[in-house]
């Protein structure tokens, strides 16, 4: 799979993104059920309620985006029910928590006030930039990638890893007499594909290391290599199976990939130009000015 990349994009920002586009994804357990459910949804049907106070599919469903790691481990046809507990043990701990006028102190206050900033600022990305990754700005990035794709040939291959020459050369031989490359592989490699007969499947440039890469890019479909290949691995005996031109993958198949890419650059540049009307002040640890100085002199 290919990966759209930003250069103006930091990759600290773009990691926090890929996080945020993850937990704030319309495509939540929950959603994605309603979505499918539509012609008889009602987003303001009481689902349960506790102590008089009631909860609706809509409450049901902004749940479900904050806890979608932990539905991640329930089975599909039990999430439903498992949230509502969630959200029913959660009301009644916060009903004790107000008897105990733990709502009352001043660490409760400020815990209120860092989640009312997450909740706006997922909110935020919600209803403000999700909406600007349109389908035609995607299928513009798709067609840009396409002006630029450059297909490159894929080796499908096998191998028998050895330990020593001596046997990597013995093994050329009885390869020369008309042995299976593939039995040899089952009975004698020493690497993890043996069992399989050798097989590594198919492998685009640079993703060997480079003795072996080079070695199976010489070979023509159906041979192998006549003299043993060193690596840091061992003694290798390859067979090229068949090679492959890569094919640009269609559009539904990288839909999602180009909408995160789009979503990172989106997230970054607001967040670059937000940051740049901020006035930030980070106040350093003791000694980290000094650690930084020293490290930078080391550096040059």
């Amino acid at each position: 799979m290919f990966f759209f990349k930003s250069q103006t994009v930091s990759k600290k920002y773009i990691l926090l993104a890929a996080s945020l586009f993850a937990s704030l994804s319309l495509s939540s357990p929950l959603m994605a059920q309603e979505k499918a459910q539509q012609s008889t949804f009602d987003p303001d049907a009481i689902v349960f309620s506790v102590n008089g106070k009631d909860f609706t599919n809509r409450d049901l469903a902004t749940a479900a985006v904050d806890f979608n790691a932990e539905l991640q481990r329930i089975p599909p046809a039990e999430r439903r029910d498992g949230l509502i507990e969630i959200m029913v043990n959660m009301e009644l701990l916060a009903k004790a928590g107000k008897e105990e006028k733990l709502d009352e102190t001043d660490e409760f206050a400020r815990r209120l006030d860092q989640l009312k900033t997450r909740a706006l600022r997922n909110f935020y990305i919600r209803k403000i930039i999700h909406p600007q990754i349109t389908q035609e700005k995607m299928q513009e990035r798709y067609v840009e990638y396409l002006a630029r794709f450059e297909p490159h040939t894929e080796i499908r291959a096998r191998h028998i890893l050895l330990e020593k020459e001596d046997e990597a050369k013995a093994v050329i031989k009885e390869l020369d007499g008309g042995k299976d490359f593939a039995e040899l592989a089952k009975e004698k490699s020493t690497g993890p594909s043996g069992p399989n007969g050798g097989d590594l499947g198919f492998f685009g440039p640079d993703q060997m290391v480079a003795p072996f890469q080079e070695a199976a890019s010489k070979l023509e479909a159906g041979a192998y290599s006549k003299q043993p290949v060193k690596t840091q691995f061992g003694w290798h005996v390859i067979k090229v199976e068949e090679t492959r031109q890569t094919k640009a993958p269609a559009y539904e198949q990288v839909q999602a990939e180009i909408g995160n890419a789009l979503f990172n650059e989106m997230f970054a540049e607001r967040i670059s130009e937000l940051r740049k009307e901020a006035k930030i002040n980070i106040v350093p640890l003791p000694g980290q000015e000094k650690a930084k100085e020293e490290n930078k002199q080391k550096a040059q």
